[in-house]
């Protein structure tokens, strides 16, 4: 993994991007249970309504648009997108009064989640360039899920615990994701494409060279 990162410069940015929306993602993840029962108060079925129903049927409602969005820009700049989607999340999870406050929290949530279900498999298949590469870059890409995962959610509830509030860890996811949308942008630049998925992965090589 540190051989191919350290020689892929594309695809180091672009784990990069999806290592700081990863923490924002963790950040949110953990707190939210905690939010919904300790200051909204929520019943488990007001909690299961407002956070995984509304989730999947925002997510399910645009993965056709989504899908579409990808097939026209490639997974660069749809993970941007997404990224930049979900820097709402968080801030709507800090000003949430109850079930209602979540579930629109939601309804963005899974928009956004809907585009990073689409980059997050097709960019290490577009840019490992090679089929005989794919699975050695997805096996990174997904290997470092577990790596944030275990960092970025004891981060969070920390920040809870230190901090007495939910504002402060949520304001800092909500950078996170805005950060990654910054970095998968300025990746997109980098290449200096405008289309299709698999310019994306054939301008790979060049970017490495300059």
């Amino acid at each position: 993994m540190g051989a191919v990162l350290r020689g892929d410069p594309v695809f180091r940015r672009y784990e990069q991007a999806f290592m700081t929306y990863g923490a924002a993602f963790m950040l949110c993840d953990a707190l939210l249970p905690v939010l919904a029962t300790t200051k909204l108060g929520m019943e488990y079925r007001d909690y299961a309504h407002s956070t995984q129903v509304i989730l999947k049927l925002a997510t399910l409602a645009l993965m056709l648009p989504m899908g579409w969005i990808l097939d026209r820009f490639g997974p660069v700049r749809t993970s941007a997108l997404a990224f930049a989607v979900l820097t709402l999340y968080p801030l709507l999870l800090a000003v949430a009064g109850g079930a209602t406050g979540v579930g629109v929290a939601s309804v963005v949530y899974g928009i956004g989640m809907a585009g990073v279900s689409m980059g997050w498999m097709l960019g290490p298949v577009a840019l490992a360039g090679d089929a005989a590469r794919v699975p050695q870059y997805v096996a990174i890409h997904t290997t470092l899920v577990g790596v944030r995962g275990i960092v970025f959610q004891g981060l969070g509830m920390l920040l809870y615990r230190l901090t007495g509030s939910f504002a402060w860890p949520l304001l800092l996811a909500a950078a996170a994701f805005l950060w990654a949308a910054g970095q998968m942008w300025r990746l997109h630049r980098r290449l200096g494409r405008t289309s299709a998925p698999q310019d994306e992965g054939k301008t790979q090589q060049a970017a490495m060279g300059q």
